[in-house]
């Protein structure tokens, strides 16, 4: 063995012990989305509650299975303004503590009929603060993997274009592409 190749060595695991701890952390990330680095990630079961009852379970998997409050911590922390965000988060706030004072207990421990009760009233009022999550929770679902191979009919390769396709009663949507 001669210097060259010692030093070739060398470099290669020199190069491996600086590259071999971030090369794992990355790798685990994509296993294991960390939803616990994300800010406010304590949040998530009560958007996942919410979410759920605005897209729930029937034969076709809901929101809680679509992981849509996962989109929606990532949508918050990684696509929208910084003033945006803490609008957001007083918003959700500010729901917590009306549910509170409107039926006193906390959303999460609530009945389903009281949850549902005041989500249709924050629906028909227009609450600026629904408005935008019930968007960031349908947009999250439908671009899923669950809202766009289960929820509506998927088709990977389309055949030729037709612009104006009837529905049959009963039959679901066509997934769009994002």
């Amino acid at each position: 063995m001669n210097r060259r190749e010692i030093l070739q060595r060398l470099a290669v695991i020199s190069g491996g012990m600086i590259i071999a701890p971030s090369a794992l952390t990355a790798l685990d990330h994509w296993k294991n989305p960390a939803l616990a680095l994300l800010p406010n990630a304590e949040k998530a079961p009560l958007l996942a509650e919410m979410a759920d009852i605005i897209i729930p379970t029937t034969d076709t998997p809901g929101a809680k299975a679509a992981q849509v409050d996962q989109y929606i911590l990532l949508m918050l922390k990684d696509c929208t303004p910084a003033a945006e965000v803490a609008k957001f988060w007083s918003g959700l706030q500010a729901f917590e503590d009306n549910f509170q004072k409107q039926y006193g207990t906390t959303f999460l421990v609530a009945s389903a009929d009281k949850r549902l009760e005041y989500l249709q009233k924050l629906d028909k009022g227009r609450d600026p603060f629904f408005v935008g999550f019930k968007g960031l929770a349908v947009a999250g679902y439908f671009t899923s993997e669950i809202g766009m191979t289960q929820a509506q009919a998927y088709l990977p390769l389309p055949g030729t274009y037709e612009a104006d396709i009837p529905l049959k009663p009963g039959q679901k949507s066509w997934a769009d592409y994002f």
